[in-house]
């Protein structure tokens, strides 16, 4: 019984550092990349000419109140800024964007669009690992008539 213990005990040993480094290679890494343009406050292009749609939030449309108004805040954001690209369940949607969250300057954008009263929640399944940040966000920005979407 002793000798089966230590060989459990030397084999895990052995093996804790390649378990280790398994781990760590499996944890996401975000994809670096700089924003050419912003189309409207939930969708931008990067320098390669790639589409991106952020997950989890809707801003208006073209012709609808504050449109303008998000695609500006979008793009004081992150126009011509290194972001980084986090994804969820789905990496692109039926349009062919890449679905993604958003971070520039250790900022979270999705989530400051919906802070700022520039855009809603959306939560789509399955990319809902933002969701209930962006609801609490909305519900926020909603009670205290932020941006132009809750004035």
């Amino acid at each position: 019984m002793r000798k089966r213990i230590l060989l459990t005990f030397v084999l895990l040993l052995v093996l804790s550092p390649v378990l280790f480094l398994a781990d760590a290679n499996s944890r996401e890494r975000p994809k670096i990349t700089f924003v050419q343009r912003v189309v409207d406050g939930d969708t931008l292009v990067l320098a390669n000419g790639e589409r991106v749609r952020l997950i989890g939030i809707n801003s208006p449309e073209k012709g609808e109140p504050c449109f303008e108004e998000a695609g500006d805040f979008l793009a004081s954001a992150v126009s011509g800024k290194a972001v980084e690209l986090f994804f969820d369940s789905e990496r692109q949607d039926k349009y062919g964007r890449t679905l993604a969250y958003v971070f520039v300057d250790e900022k979270h954008a999705n989530l400051l669009l919906v802070k700022q009263g520039f855009a809603v929640a959306f939560p789509f399944e399955p990319n809902l690992r933002f969701a209930k940040e962006f609801s609490d966000a909305e519900q926020s920005a909603r009670s205290q008539g932020r941006g132009c979407l809750w004035q």
